[in-house]
């Protein structure tokens, strides 16, 4: 009978004790009305679980919100059933980016705009942001694009700069290129280490090694080479 009595206290005790709020403390503080597990230290860290990025991806079933700390990556992940995959903790601002409807990004390129960078094969060092602007770019890397249709057609072309609407809008493979203005080097394919700015500043020009400053500046300069144009349209 005691044994039975006994078991039976126990029993109850610790359901009593699983439906509490637990605190762990070298304070003895009582936890936070909001927490089920507070823990409270001045000179220690909480450590969770760690394992490489092949181990966390073997976990069966892994609830949502399940966190562990990755050793491949060396940062936080968490399981998200919205996802249906980890999350890396440290890509929020990626995540963020990524739920607008006209944007996407990857570890090292942000686009924004619809149609922007529609074949990007990831991992290229570009931003673009724009309707259209590096539609068409591939594996192109290091450039930058602001505004509509800026840098359209580039497919493999690096490290070039296209600010203003259509600024080198066809180039696909020219590299070293700096279009500042509406138009600017619009024509450019191939051309290297021009520089237009300027409101259709070289805007025909699909030579290299020119530089044109004012709007319309070598406007008409075609397949020019090593040339400068300064001033209205000259």
């Amino acid at each position: 009978m005691k044994t039975k009595l006994l078991f039976l206290m126990l029993f109850f005790g610790l359901m009593a004790t699983s439906q509490a709020q637990v605190s762990i403390s070298t304070e003895g503080s009582d936890p936070h009305e909001s927490a089920m597990l507070d823990v409270t230290s001045t000179d220690k860290g909480l450590l969770i679980p760690r394992m490489s990025s092949a181990e966390r991806a073997a976990i069966i079933n892994p609830a949502n919100g399940l966190m562990v700390f990755d050793l491949s990556t060396n940062t936080f992940w968490f399981y998200s059933n919205a996802t249906s995959q980890w999350e890396e903790m440290g890509g929020a601002i990626v995540n963020v980016l990524n739920d607008l409807l006209d944007a996407k990004t990857d570890a090292n390129s942000i686009y924004i705009g619809n149609e922007t960078a529609t074949n990007d094969d990831g991992d290229n060092f570009n931003v673009a942001i724009g309707q259209s602007s590096m539609k068409e770019n591939l594996s192109g890397s290091h450039n930058t694009a602001l505004g509509y249709a800026a840098m359209k057609d580039k497919i493999s072309g690096n490290n070039n700069t296209a600010i203003g609407n259509s600024a080198l809008e066809k180039n696909t493979d020219g590299i070293n290129n700096a279009a500042l203005g509406s138009n600017a080097l619009y024509h450019n394919q191939t051309g290297n280490n021009n520089v237009g700015l300027g409101n259709n500043a070289l805007q025909t020009n699909t030579g290299s090694n020119n530089t044109a400053i004012g709007s319309g500046a070598g406007s008409e300069s075609y397949g020019t080479m090593g040339s400068v144009f300064i001033g209205y349209e000259a």
